[in-house]
């Protein structure tokens, strides 16, 4: 079995590994496959209005908001 596309990882603020993640655009199969199993895994559509975020935590409710769709693909 190969690995997950999506790791969990941690919060980068208090260190838990109780995070969701948030993926945003149309996912490869692996990751809608990966959703179906994994409760911390959410698929938001296409859109990204600024503040949803990539990452939360559901142990101290730290957000990590995506990155900014003007500046994902240039410097």
């Amino acid at each position: 079995m190969s690995p997950d596309p999506i790791e969990r990882g941690t919060c980068p603020a208090c260190g838990s590994g109780e995070v969701d993640r948030y993926v945003y655009g149309l996912p490869v199969p692996a990751v809608m496959e990966q959703a179906q199993h994994a409760d911390w895994l959410h698929l938001q559509g296409c859109v990204v209005l600024g503040d949803d975020p990539r990452l939360s935590c559901r142990s101290c409710g730290h957000r990590e908001p995506p990155i900014d769709p003007a500046r994902q693909w240039g410097p």
